[in-house]
């Protein structure tokens, strides 16, 4: 699940997206993909090669340029491959996925283009598109779902910004190098303005200028390096999610000498360090430690197959973690452990063997209609999970009997029907799209909060 009904926050996993992720869940009251607003500062990890390629199909991948005016189709329909292709979401068809999504942030970027804020490149927005659909699930890592400035930032030269110290602003992406846009909650316009430099406040929420972070005092600093001194694992910038080979090495604080170091390596000693206030002694990237709490000490180690020691960390793709007790009287270490069969342990559906899924911990076949679930997933095909699984109902069908639920969908007079487009007059959020209802209106506040 990506978002629910209400909320939209995504969760923080790889998307691999088009030009936008934003999607709610078949898995809460027929949600609609809405959209979770502005985030903030965004993680990224860009994967894919720019220009032409492969499509996931198969077929040439076309890197032609992309006026604005034809780039809504064209995020409509890289939003519902990601969907379709990567999360398996379960519209009907892609048609259903296309009435159910919308173009977040395009009118704001339409107008910013249409004023000068930016200078809009089809050219290099076909090459983003082109990127995008040779490899749809790895394009890159948001936190948050992202708007249309956001993700286009992502691709560069795509847009080019215009505005100086104090120019009106609805996104970052019109404000030039080394500002931001600042708006009160959200609300447009808002102002550009500096980034906080090293040693400034971020403590307010101001981001800090690019390759810096904000620590736990709230100060910002720049990208730690070997013997930078450090209070505590922040100044080290350590733990940082970093996907793909392009990652810095990485830190940790050294309480007791005050200073930033390497992790450790294969077979030294990780975790609990004693006599410190900070005891974590971390491992460098690609090894994890193998201790059984953050109280103990343990050993960095590479992740393993079937039958190599794990915690939370520690297993091989394809692998998952059985037997872990990080508490209780005989905490221990669990092993790795391929796919379970029926009856055995999981947290997720990864962990199951094909044709299985995880209910309650454990894996089993698909529940049946009327059984209690908690996800889509748990529930057989043509079934969705409201509670109880329930048969798929879909734009057209009936969804008067008590054991249909309507899916990416809402239930109006009797039939299952889409949810209403930004600008449709509506009563309540979950009319529409966006899941925004403003004054009678589906309202998009994925740049500008309302």
């Amino acid at each position: 699940m990506i978002g629910g009904q209400g909320g939209f926050l995504a969760a923080a996993m790889a998307l691999g997206l088009g030009f936008v992720v934003a999607c709610g869940s078949a898995e809460q009251g027929g949600g609609s993909p809405g959209h979770a607003g502005t985030a903030g500062s965004s993680s990224s990890a860009a994967g894919g090669q720019s220009g032409g390629g492969t499509g996931a199909t198969g077929g040439a991948v076309s890197s032609a340029p992309i006026p604005l005016t034809d780039l809504c189709p064209v995020f409509v329909g890289d939003l519902c491959a990601y969907l379709t292709q990567c999360l398996g979401e379960k519209f009907r068809d892609l048609d259903q996925c296309k009435a159910e999504v919308d173009c977040y942030g395009l009118p704001e970027l339409q107008a910013s283009a249409a004023k000068g804020s930016v200078v809009y490149d089809p050219s290099q927005v076909g090459q983003c598109h082109a990127r995008f659909l040779g490899d749809p699930c790895n394009f890159a890592f948001f936190l948050f779902t992202p708007d249309i400035f956001e993700v286009l930032s992502y691709c560069p030269n795509t847009i080019t910004p215009r505005l100086t110290v104090g120019g009106a602003c609805v996104s970052n992406g019109e404000c030039s190098d080394g500002l931001y846009c600042k708006k009160d909650q959200g609300k447009c316009p808002g102002s550009c303005a500096p980034f906080a430099a090293s040693g400034e406040s971020c403590a307010d929420g101001t981001p800090c200028s690019p390759h810096s972070s904000c620590n736990s005092r709230g100060l910002c600093h720049v990208a730690a390096k070997v013997g930078d001194t450090c209070k505590d694992a922040s100044d080290c910038d350590g733990n940082i999610l970093c996907l793909g080979e392009d990652c810095p090495a990485q830190l940790y604080c050294d309480a007791n000498a005050g200073a930033c170091k390497l992790g450790a390596s294969e077979g030294m000693p990780c975790g609990a360090v004693a006599g410190t206030s900070m005891p974590l002694v971390a491992c460098e990237r690609g090894l994890f430690c193998d201790a059984v709490f953050i109280d103990k000490v343990g050993a960095c180690r590479k992740p393993g197959g079937a039958g190599t020691p794990c915690n939370q960390s520690g297993c091989s793709t394809g692998f998952h973690c059985i037997g872990y007790q990080a508490l209780g009287a005989t905490p221990q270490l669990g092993m790795c452990a391929g796919p379970s069969a029926a009856g055995g342990a999981c947290v997720g559906q990864a962990d199951c063997a094909a044709g299985l899924v995880c209910s309650s911990n454990l894996c089993g076949a698909p529940l049946a209609l009327g059984a209690a679930c908690t996800q889509d997933a748990e529930c057989g095909p043509g079934t969705a999970c409201d509670t109880v699984c329930k048969t798929a109902a879909y734009p057209g069908d009936d969804c008067t009997p008590a054991a249909s639920k309507c899916v990416f969908s809402r239930c109006v007079g009797g039939k299952c029907a889409d949810h209403l487009k930004v600008g449709a007059s509506c009563a309540a959020d979950a009319d529409c799209t966006t899941q925004r209802c403003v004054a009678g209106v589906c309202a998009d506040t994925s740049v500008c909060s309302q």
